[in-house]
């Protein structure tokens, strides 16, 4: 290249680098945040954002000086004359931004601020001498022994794999979603398929306790099964497993032969046309065998899988009553249904899905009864332009149809009618808690919502509006509804305590509080140890938080359908004698205990300078954790603090309280139209060496605990995050503030210099 073409490379290079930092400060964030469907714009991490742009520059000089000929055209963009009104121009803004660009560069790297640590995960540890020699007793047994324990094995992962690795093994099971540490996707090629089956054994016996420090075992939720599984059970989900995800083992070293034939697959190859076949092999654990949903797994599932002989299907385009069309089961099976167990099929060929349509159909005789070109189909078309005029004629018609009776009257699942019905199987249904985008079953977009009121929810207390209202109507209710899932709250890895120079907050409704962004901190059910909870109704809490020189505050809000201001403590052992891993959904058992509502706050006791940490859910022997506890019947009953301060020392030991003398915190709940808002305060520094001690700008580890007693949890029974961060933000001070002037100052006095005299006083010589 040379010539009149790039005679202006200077101003091509730094446009470049221009566009790199609105790439990544502007448009990637903007996309993430559409894609991913969040409030607010996904900030580039600032270690990320500074390795790009010093790329960007390293390349446009690595360009620019590629040839003599290229650097000379480079750099006579400096010594041209100013004939040209809009080189000038460009010019004159090019000398403006630079230095602009360097202050705002100098102030990110000065002024206080957080990036939450980089956490390597080793994906294959290695394997322990004790394990090595070791084989699957089912790869060398009998035909029906192979059968029998495939069998026994699918069940087993069914019931206590599939809730974090899903019902594919792709590691997106319905508890995947809160837990910052992902489940291994057992389908990716680099994981179980270049492993020998000793090394999943080990794995699954041993658990999180077994992992070195570097694979992070503190934010693992993998159980550790030997404590409820025998050798042979987890041999058996082992076999599983790998039918399951359709993989074949890795053979040993020393194996060679005849023995290879052993690693084969047991399951056969289903023909894509085989709909009974494929069912049986990826749904009936499930739905049963005879699509009556009462497979193996159903009593451990809320809301339970769907028994297909009644004809019943929520998610439809046709009438209330009628059956679904061939294309509504498909897009089912394509993309599952969010906020319950039943996954997305989309890795399934388009084939084999179509022929699980035929065979589900076949458990309803009704299917044979009626043809599809019978059923009255509702149209669902595209969304019309709404504006936010139609946000309040949407909360009219929320009022008008007595929404309210069942969602409450901001959409929280606790109106007056909640609790009290039952769906066409006999099971008890709550309405959806409206907050809760992420678990509406059809989707959470306008139009998905907008089809659920038009065509209704099949066997549950969910009506059709079609002949009630009118499709204007139905639109500016389904813009309202979703517009009920959209908050404030951000996403992010670490929780910033603001400083205040006044008093802290003590109630809920302070004012001050209305300054804070709230993160939003997504929970799953506790299962990683006994008694694991799989069926929880608190899925986030929010997070603000502000201290002073003497305090730290913290300010929780959840959702919760009722307020539980009572405690049984006999009724804190009703499920202790379950043999079972899970516990089993009976919501009667439910419904008689009385327990209270509660929420925790979690730091290690030592803040360690590497990333080691305690398990994030009650630490561990070594390493123990310092755990505020929030009562809702403590301060029902006019304790003098309703906040109670304890050490966990492991997962398999309660919680201590610390005594009389320790107990430093104090709080305060509010509870409101379906929500709970509680402050929790501490001071900064205390004397007891069983309490986390709090810094200016140190990231302190920090995790969260929540209980809803109506839901029947107490103890282990409970929602809970991962660990995040806080930090105690630095207000910047004057220094901040003057390096980055100084640096403007600077940058521009050297164009000056070398740049602006050499341009304009040639011209001017």
């Amino acid at each position: 290249m040379g010539g009149k073409g790039i005679s202006y490379l200077f101003i091509w290079v730094v446009s470049a680098i221009a566009a790199v930092v609105l790439l990544l400060k502007v448009i990637f964030p903007l996309i993430f945040m559409l894609l991913l469907g969040k409030p607010g714009l996904m900030i580039t991490p600032r270690t990320l954002f500074t390795w790009y742009m010093i790329m960007a520059v390293l390349a446009g000089l690595l360009y620019a000086t590629s040839s003599g000929v290229r650097f000379k055209d480079f750099l006579s963009f400096l010594y041209q004359g100013t004939e040209s009104s809009i080189r000038n121009g460009l010019f004159i803004g090019i000398l403006v931004i630079v230095p602009l660009i360097v202050g705002y560069i100098t102030y990110g790297a000065v002024a206080p601020g957080s990036t939450s640590p980089v956490e390597l995960r080793i994906q294959h540890p290695t394997l322990p001498g004790a394990f090595e020699h070791l084989e699957n007793p089912y790869r060398k047994a009998d035909a029906e022994t192979q059968k029998q324990a495939l069998m026994e094995g699918k069940t087993l992962y069914y019931k206590n794999c599939q809730p974090c690795h899903g019902d594919a093994g792709r590691g997106d099971g319905p508890l995947a979603r809160g837990l910052r540490l992902k489940p291994i996707d057992f389908t990716d090629p680099g994981t179980i398929a270049t492993v020998v089956e000793a090394f999943v054994f080990w794995r699954v016996k041993e658990g999180y306790a077994a992992l070195p420090s570097a694979s992070t075992p503190w934010d693992s939720a993998m159980p550790v099964w030997k404590d409820d599984l025998s050798d042979d059970e987890i041999w058996k989900i082992i076999t599983a497993l790998y039918e399951i995800t359709g993989i074949s083992p890795r053979m040993p070293e020393a194996h060679s032969g005849e023995e290879a034939k052993k690693f084969e697959r047991l399951t056969p190859s289903f023909s894509p046309t085989d709909g009974k076949g494929i069912y049986e092999h990826r749904c009936a654990f499930c739905h049963g065998f005879e699509g009556d949903g009462n497979g193996p797994v159903a009593d451990y599932l809320h809301p339970r899988p769907r028994d297909f002989t009644k004809g019943l299907f929520k998610l439809r385009t046709t009438g209330t009553g009628e059956l679904p069309l061939g294309e509504n089961i498909f897009q089912v099976i394509t993309w599952g249904m969010p906020g319950t167990s039943m996954a997305a099929w989309d890795m399934l060929r388009e084939q084999e899905r179509s022929s699980l349509v035929s065979y589900v159909k076949t458990f309803a005789e009704d299917f044979a009864l009626i043809k599809e070109e019978e059923l009255v189909k509702v149209e669902i078309g595209t969304p019309p332009q709404l504006g936010t005029e139609s946000l309040p004629k949407g909360r009219e018609l929320y009022v008008k149809m007595k929404c309210i009776e069942c969602h409450g009257e901001n959409g929280r699942g606790n109106g007056p009618a909640a609790g009290t019905h039952i769906d066409d199987w006999g099971q008890s249904i709550l309405p959806t808690n409206l907050t809760d985008g992420w678990k509406f079953i059809r989707g959470n977009n306008i139009k998905d919502v907008y089809a659920t009121f038009s065509t209704g929810l099949n066997g549950t207390p969910m009506p059709s509006y079609i002949d009630t209202l009118t499709t204007e109507e139905r639109w500016a209710l389904a813009h309202y509804v979703s517009s009920l899932s959209v908050n404030s709250a951000i996403d992010s890895v670490v929780i910033e305590s603001e400083f205040a120079k006044s008093e802290l907050p003590d109630k809920p409704d302070d004012p001050q509080w209305e300054s804070v962004t709230p993160i939003a901190v997504p929970l799953i059910p506790q299962a990683i140890i006994r008694p694991r909870w799989q069926n929880f109704s608190v899925s986030n809490v929010f997070v603000k938080s502000i201290y002073n020189d003497k305090e730290i505050a913290f300010l929780l809000e959840w959702g919760d359908r009722t307020k539980s201001v009572t405690h049984r403590e006999s009724d804190a052992t009703a499920w202790d004698s379950e043999t079972d891993s899970f516990i089993k959904v009976d919501f009667n058992k439910l419904n008689a205990l009385k327990l209270r509502d509660a929420v925790a706050i979690k730091f290690p006791v030592k803040i360690s300078e590497g990333p080691e940490r305690p398990h994030f859910i009650m630490g561990d022997a070594s390493k123990s954790i310092n755990l505020w506890q929030w009562k809702a019947d403590w301060q029902e009953e006019g304790k003098a603090s309703p906040v109670e301060e304890l050490n966990a020392k492991g997962l398999t030991k309660p919680p201590a309280a610390q005594d009389g003398a320790s107990q430093a915190t104090h709080g305060f709940g509010f509870y409101d139209d379906g929500r709970w808002r509680v402050v929790i305060k501490r001071p900064l520094v205390t004397t007891d060496n069983k309490d986390v001690q709090f810094m200016q700008g140190k990231l302190i580890p920090i995790a969260f605990s929540v209980w809803d007693g109506s839901n029947g949890e107490v103890g282990n029974r409970m929602s809970i995050s991962s660990w995040y961060y806080l930090i105690l933000s630095t207000p910047a001070n004057i220094l901040v503030y003057m390096y980055s002037i100084v640096a403007v100052g600077m940058v521009g006095g050297l164009e000056w210099l070398f740049i602006v005299k050499n341009v304009f006083g040639k011209v001017n010589d």
